[in-house]
């Protein structure tokens, strides 16, 4: 079973193997570690199945849930057929729903930019998971780590919006943990998820953001799947070196991306890893945690958008320069992500 590389609050819609951190991978991470600082040439690990993660474009289509007529039952089955066909794997898959809306009732879906509700996002988030669960079939052992996710594109980007996107997310945690459904919880953990982008809002704005997520108590963790435009690919202390990612984002500082990223308290990242030099950027962000912060990132996996842009990295070449770049800076960013991920947009 893979587990993820942060110890994980207790929360009602945690399956059992996703609630403990794995000591075997901290025996790992260090030894790797050892090696790095020996000059001991590592061969690249084997890359995970990888999980695929969406751009939902499309409304919710179905009815009360659960329905099995449903986009979001169709996506989840896809993907519980998937994971018990790859030796009961265990994935982890996020659904971007887009930016929040200023209204604070909903979102619009990325690429289409229709807006829908925020009863849109959790209906398809909680299809998605009974699909899972019913399209594992007899595989009962493999689990699915389902983030539900907006990004920092809107006018949203507040604490408020930040509390607001953890109610859509305690809605599908509730949902899958409590009353008529909770059998799901034995397989499907809930948590939050966001794009975060440099380019896309100032770094303050994007900080009060996660501090509003961060704020309420009760919300699972959340996965970053951003970017980290116009970063620098090596680090120092403080609050490490800034950078000008363009677009809405005006000056970020390292300080910031470790932050969103890693150092609040809900914060866990698969970062965007489509062409170099993101796994240095990446990796750089790392090495900033153990200089500054005391202790190094670790990542959940690469992200890859190959189906979408073939120009890019491919899951694999995503994965093998990711982990390559991981085990620079001395050893002390040496680590194995346990997931793949690879992102695409919905088709219905």
């Amino acid at each position: 079973m893979r587990t993820l590389t942060r110890a994980m609050r207790p929360a009602s819609g945690s399956a059992t193997g996703a609630t403990v951190r794995r000591l075997l991978a901290v025996v790992v991470v260090v030894s790797v570690a050892l090696l790095v600082q020996a000059g001991a040439a590592l061969a690249v690990p084997t890359k995970p199945p990888t999980d695929t993660t969406y751009y939902d474009q499309y409304p919710y289509n179905g009815g009360t849930t659960p329905d099995t007529g449903s986009n979001g039952y169709g996506a989840g089955c896809a993907q519980g057929t998937f994971d018990s066909s790859h030796n009961n794997a265990d994935s982890l898959v996020v659904l971007d729903f887009g930016a929040q809306k200023s209204t604070n009732d909903g979102t619009y879906l990325p690429l289409s930019n229709t807006p829908v509700t925020y009863a849109n996002d959790e209906h398809y988030a909680e299809n998605f998971a009974y699909g899972y669960w019913v399209c594992t079939g007899s595989d009962t052992t493999s689990t699915l780590i389902l983030g539900i996710a907006t990004n920092n594109s809107g006018s949203l980007v507040t604490s408020t919006g930040g509390s607001s996107w953890a109610n859509v997310v305690n809605t599908v945690v509730n949902w899958t943990s409590t009353g008529t459904y909770s059998y799901l919880a034995s397989q499907v953990t809930i948590f939050g998820g966001a794009d975060l982008e440099p380019a896309f809002k100032t770094q303050s704005a994007t900080i009060s953001w996660t501090d509003g997520y961060d704020g309420v108590i009760t919300a699972p963790f959340y996965v970053n799947i951003g970017s980290c435009d116009a970063c620098p690919t090596t680090a120092t202390g403080g609050n490490g070196y800034s950078f000008n990612p363009g677009g809405n984002g005006g000056t970020w500082n390292q300080y910031g991306v470790w932050d969103i990223s890693y150092g609040e308290n809900d914060a866990m990242t698969a970062p965007e890893i489509y062409v170099s030099p993101q796994q240095n950027q990446w990796a750089a962000i790392s090495d900033y945690g153990y200089i500054a912060h005391g202790g190094a990132v670790y990542y959940e996996g690469p992200l890859d958008e190959y189906p979408r842009d073939h120009s890019t990295y491919t899951s694999s070449q995503a994965w093998t320069n990711f982990w390559n770049a991981l085990q620079g800076f001395g050893g002390v960013t040496a680590q194995t992500p346990p997931f793949s991920l690879e992102i695409t947009a919905t088709s219905s």
